[in-house]
């Protein structure tokens, strides 16, 4: 291996080629925005020196842009201990809130926007003591200025929340019925000495209230099943989000019927998931090109303390078909997180696996595995997130992103035992580095014709760039507890320096199609941003654009078209009149 140092603003940095891949160099920042002290509760006259049990991170957190600006904010919780906001407040620097919350069992977060103001909000899910002392979610509401407020007293009356308590592990948002506007759902545990149903789900009335949708309106068909960990997926591709829940001993696939019921699949995974134990996290990741999500699973020990590898699956007419050592990924350990993008923009997408110890070893860096392209992956030691692990730390959870809209993934890293840490990617960038950003919104079709409003969160997108599909979802890179709204997708390109193509798949059968000579390396932003009708767009709906038509303008020249396709109209041709970052 050949290892080449490389100096940058004053922090060492190491370039690598392992197995003839570049891989990317970072260095530690976090410290700049103080999340090394942030995650620390006040100090009190009763306790003016507060001790903290640092191993209360909780797998996952919040990335979003939670103002709208079109940069994300962070959201990380600590268990007990306090969540933290990290305000984006320019292209270079984060500032921190601190909204309270401390002293509370905390749990999984979610961003979206609950009031139809144009803002994310944030809903907490809350544990209860093991459920001898079940509660509500805790809902943050963000106002203009970058601040975050806590509902006072029964925090989801405003948005007909909050009326079950609940044991709460997990929460996310989804568009169950194709409808534009988001439900919630909650994954819980089972509250000690019940019978009755576990998780809740809520119908987004469109209107700032939610209702929920009871067992006896229509069963979830999971609700029974007690798991605590979650991903979101569309294995069969018609455009409803599926559920796979992840048991101690097993997984299970449900499939969204876009009427708020699911149904079990038996046939998608080997036997259908009832051997596959240890689960932890899920990445989805089309590691071969071949326009399928496949997936990447980290599993951590199993109940009987077996230890078990992670899996990787390929997905191949609606089976996912596990893939393992072969592919040069990691034999055995106890991997509790999983994060994949394109770290070196070489146009693979690679794998951040967090590596748990439980203490009973000296810490042991994660894992950085890089896709070599052929369907295999090799694992690139000896950078800066090898070389930053503070003593009696342990592994626990990453998510990667491109903070600082540069074209290359950074990474935030939550160890057990010891604060945040927060990752700039600084690897050089060559003729073989391409990448392309891409904000999706609503689709802008639907300030003219509302009937194809469509909520971007979950969408798939293609990219198509000399041949070659790359494939991502509006959603994170990476899913247990907890969900981020990741609205602005990083695509590396290696060589590819013009994209042809790219298009948005929404739920319900609403795709939208840009195509030309789209170039590469710059943000493209696709759809509008804020509750805007008609013809209106920006935060205050100020802005005017120009109306979309049922026929293409013929004669115009220099105007880029969005063209959407839905099973209820004709295609629509939107000019692009969205401003360019």
């Amino acid at each position: 291996m050949m290892a080449t140092s490389v100096m940058f603003f004053g922090f060492a940095c190491i370039l690598l080629c392992v197995s003839g891949q570049t891989a990317p160099s970072f260095i530690e920042i976090g410290s700049r925005f103080g999340m090394d002290i942030h995650f620390r509760p006040p100090p009190t006259r009763k306790n003016p020196d507060p001790e903290i049990n640092q191993e209360n991170k909780y797998w996952g957190m919040t990335v979003a842009d939670l103002d709208r600006d079109g940069r994300y904010e962070l959201f990380p919780g600590n268990h007990g201990d306090g969540v933290e906001v990290y305000w984006s407040i320019n292209e270079n620097d984060y500032q921190f809130e601190a909204p309270g919350l401390y002293n509370r069992d905390l749990h999984g977060t979610a961003a979206a926007d609950l009031d139809n103001d144009g803002d994310l909000d944030v809903i907490i899910t809350r544990g209860g003591r093991n459920g001898s002392a079940p509660g509500t979610g805790l809902i943050l509401e963000t106002s203009q200025g970058k601040h975050v407020t806590k509902l006072e007293g029964d925090e989801g009356e405003k948005f007909g929340l909050g009326e079950q308590f609940i044991r709460g592990r997990s929460v996310a948002f989804l568009d169950v019925n194709g409808n534009g506007f988001l439900d919630l759902l909650h994954v819980n545990r089972r509250i000690p000495n019940t019978t009755g149903p576990i998780h809740l789900l809520y119908e987004n009335l469109g209107n700032g209230k939610f209702e929920e949708q009871a067992p006896a309106q229509g069963p979830l068909g999971f609700d029974l099943t007690n798991a605590a960990w979650f991903t979101l997926v569309d294995y069969d591709e018609d455009g409803y989000m599926d559920v796979i829940l992840m048991l101690w001993t097993s997984i299970e696939l449900w499939r969204g019927t876009g009427t708020f019921t699911f149904q079990k699949v038996e046939n998608a995974f080997p036997n259908g998931g009832s051997r596959i134990n240890g689960a932890y996290a899920f990445c989805e990741i089309d590691f071969d090109h071949d326009g399928d999500m496949d997936l990447y699973l980290a599993r951590g020990r199993a109940q009987t303390d077996k230890v078990v590898s992670d899996i990787l699956f390929e997905k191949r007419d609606n089976i996912y078909f596990p893939i393992m050592e072969e592919r040069g990924l990691p034999a055995g350990g106890r991997h509790q997180f999983v994060t994949c993008g394109d770290f070196n923009n070489d146009g693979h997408v690679d794998l951040y696996v967090s590596v748990v110890t439980l203490f009973s070893a000296p810490r042991v860096p994660d894992l950085l595995l890089l896709n070599r392209g052929d369907g295999t992956f090799v694992s690139t030691p000896g950078t800066e997130l090898d070389q930053n692990l503070p003593p009696g730390s342990d592994g626990n959870n990453a998510m990667n992103f491109d903070y600082n809209l540069d074209g290359k993934l950074d990474l935030m890293v939550g160890p057990k035992n010891a604060s945040w840490s927060f990752y700039e990617n600084t690897m050089p960038m060559t003729e073989n580095s391409n990448y392309l950003l891409l904000r999706v919104g609503f689709p802008r079709a639907s300030t003219y014709f509302p009937i194809v409003k469509r909520n971007p969160l979950n969408a798939l997108v293609k990219v198509m760039c000399d041949g070659v599909i790359h494939m991502r979802r509006v959603a994170a890179p990476g899913q247990s507890h907890s969900q981020s709204y990741y609205d602005t997708l990083h695509f590396g390109l290696g060589s590819c320096s013009n994209v042809q193509e790219i298009e948005v798949k929404y739920p319900r059968g609403v795709t939208v199609v840009r195509r030309g000579n789209l170039g590469a390396n710059r943000i493209f932003e696709t759809g509008l941003y804020f509750p805007c009708f008609p013809n209106k767009a920006g935060r205050d709906c100020d802005v005017p654009i120009q109306p979309c038509t049922l026929s293409r303008w013929e004669g115009v020249t220099g105007i880029s078209y969005e063209v959407t396709t839905s099973p209820d109209m004709p295609p629509i041709y939107c000019p692009m009149t969205g401003r360019q970052f």
